[in-house]
């Protein structure tokens, strides 16, 4: 199940929450109360991926590159374009997990991995 992380807001009502769940970290960008995008990262096997939304953007299915070539090198973790794995079993699991998520962020996400990929 997912549980809430507390994140402050700006004073433009701007904000974002972050959900976190076994394998799976939600960021959803707010409007006031009304999410307008999101970003889904998880882990599939070695791999850590991340699933983007935004309406401006649009879908982006990354694979999350940690930048730790060496123990003796600490960069910056980045996205890098790759397919990743089918959606198929991303869907099920956010499903699994998001009973407990406010309703319109999961509706939100929800309809938005239904028509990712």
């Amino acid at each position: 199940m997912f549980a809430e992380i507390e994140v402050r807001r700006d004073e433009s009502g701007m904000g974002r929450r972050w959900f976190t769940s076994d394998g799976f970290e939600l960021v959803v960008w707010c409007d006031g109360e009304a999410p307008y995008g999101f970003q889904l990262c998880y882990r599939f096997g070695a791999c850590e991926y991340a699933l983007t939304y935004t309406p401006v953007g649009g879908y982006a299915h990354d694979r999350i590159d940690d930048g730790e070539a060496s123990v003796l090198a600490n960069r910056t973790p980045v996205l890098r374009p790759d397919a990743g794995p089918g959606l198929a079993h991303v869907r099920r699991e956010f499903m699994a997990r998001a009973v407990f998520l406010p309703p319109e962020i999961r509706m939100f996400v929800e309809r938005g991995l239904g028509h990712a990929g």
